[in-house]
């Protein structure tokens, strides 16, 4: 390209030349590395404000029309801005992962800006065909769990529960297993499915071997009788109050369990498990 030869001796005009073929040319190939140029040129400029308003106060730009590389610059400066749902836009065609980052990766990252850019159907689109992947490892599960995190956190629970189900079945990890089940309770729970929710703390506070009495099975048998409780199943959450109120050194949480026992006596008749 004819504009190479002046980006060191006269980048004004190599970035002129660029602007003309990157709108002008008639080569597909010519007007895609024109566009890449001119990107990398004023970048390196840190010109963020002329690139936004070149390619998106324009008609004449269509967004999948461009190289990747001028895709992901608008995507950055769209984070840079913390401009979350253009970014999300920008993310949502971009399939090809930057350099450097593999397409697994990239597909992770992609659905938590879809997610935050306020596009769930198109995230959790990508978290189920993340959780198919062949290479579904340990250590790319836990970075997964994160974003089925924030789907928990925008009450998408039906959602997050269907994909804590799909995870629990590619991992082959005694303890990851007992962590989503007590994740998979939290959803059932927020759901209204108490007796779900219940039943899955239980399993995690005893889940391969262990007896409950540790912190994580206390914490799941509490919320377990919680969970009973709200689903007016109050003779069985006493129980659940009862053992732990039995194990249960620390003064304060023995206060905060005789305080839920009272408030299932002051709830009237009691009721167990369906």
């Amino acid at each position: 390209m004819r504009a190479d030869r002046y980006r060191k001796s006269d980048p004004y005009a190599a970035r002129a030349l660029y602007a003309w073929n990157a709108f002008e040319a008639n080569d597909a190939d010519v007007r895609a590395r024109a566009h890449a140029r001119l990107v990398t040129s004023l970048s390196e400029l840190k010109f963020d404000t002329v690139i936004r308003a070149l390619y998106t106060q324009s008609t004449r730009v269509v967004f999948a029309d461009l190289p990747d590389s001028v895709r992901r610059a608008l995507l950055t400066e769209a984070l840079t801005r913390r401009d979350l749902p253009t970014a999300a836009r920008y993310a949502r065609d971009l399939d090809a992962p930057p350099p450097g980052t593999t397409e697994r990766d990239w597909n992770l990252r992609r659905a938590r800006l879809l997610l935050y850019g306020g596009d769930a159907k198109a995230a959790i689109e990508l978290l189920d065909r993340l959780v198919t992947d062949e290479d579904f490892t340990e250590e790319f599960a836990r970075r997964y769990l994160q974003v089925v995190f924030d789907l928990q956190a925008i009450d998408k629970h039906a959602e997050a529960l269907r994909l804590l189900d799909s995870v629990f079945t590619r991992v082959d990890n005694a303890r990851m297993h007992r962590e989503l089940l007590y994740w998979k309770a939290q959803s059932a729970t927020a759901l209204k499915r108490y007796s779900d929710g219940a039943a899955w703390y239980l399993r995690s506070a005893r889940f391969d071997g262990n007896d409950g009495s540790d912190r994580w099975g206390h914490s799941a048998r509490f919320r377990a009788a919680e969970a009973l409780a709200k689903g007016g199943m109050t003779k069985d959450a006493e129980a659940v109050y009862q053992s732990l109120l039995k194990e249960t050194p620390d003064p304060e949480q023995r206060v905060l369990i005789e305080q839920n026992i009272e408030r299932l006596w002051l709830a009237g008749p009691t009721s167990t498990t369906p």
